[in-house]
């Protein structure tokens, strides 16, 4: 019970400090919130606009009142969108958004575990060096580097995927492989080592 606690403890830590940082980092970038052509609104507009975000606060307020909407789960007004808020707009995009996570979850353990098995039983010979080689490879490569090099390859050149939009099973196949590569290296190298440390206590015995 206690290490679940401090479990929690240390997530509800986390998510503050992450918070706080995203806070003041958004303070620090110069600039304006609000479009380019909100500068030629009269400046009783612009007054509003402000309140409507808790702009006209201090910083302090500012920070207290956003910690107190996050508690809520409420993220306030879009500034893009006039008409919805924050939550909606991600509530539209949350199930494609989950389905791409289950899917390159259950390939970075599927695909880690066949490698991390491939490695373990040829161990120091050349499929074990391959196997960790993909692994250092996947972990090496932000998905962010990879996805583009996918989408130019695969749906530019090769024309056998689409480049972008959503609608098919086809569209999730490029974003979930490239979101698997960071699960496929840790299974990997987890299964490996595990298979590993059972086979030498299995000798010692």
């Amino acid at each position: 019970m206690q290490f679940i606690l401090k479990r929690l403890l240390t997530i509800v830590v986390t998510l503050w400090i992450i918070i706080t940082l995203t806070f003041i980092i958004m303070h620090l970038i110069p600039g304006d919130p609000f479009p380019s052509d909100a500068k030629s609104l009269p400046e009783e507009i612009v007054q509003n606009m402000r309140a409507k975000y808790n702009l006209d606060n201090s910083l302090p307020v500012q920070y207290i009142l956003y910690l107190k909407n996050l508690t809520h789960f409420d993220l306030g007004p879009s500034i893009q969108s006039k008409s919805r808020d924050v939550n909606a707009l991600i509530a539209d995009e949350f199930g494609s958004s989950a389905l791409l996570g289950i899917q390159s979850l259950i390939l970075g353990i599927v695909v880690g575990i066949a490698l991390g098995i491939i490695a373990a039983l040829n161990h120091n010979r050349t499929l074990d060096y391959f196997s960790m080689f993909i692994a250092i490879l996947e972990i090496s490569v932000p998905s962010f580097i990879l996805a583009p090099l996918l989408i130019k390859d695969f749906s530019v050149k090769w024309e056998l995927l689409p480049v972008a939009s959503w609608g098919t099973w086809k569209h999730s196949i490029l974003p979930t492989i490239a979101l698997s590569l960071s699960p496929i290296a840790i299974n990997t190298r987890f299964v490996c080592t595990s298979m590993l440390e059972e086979v030498s206590l299995w000798k010692i015995n």
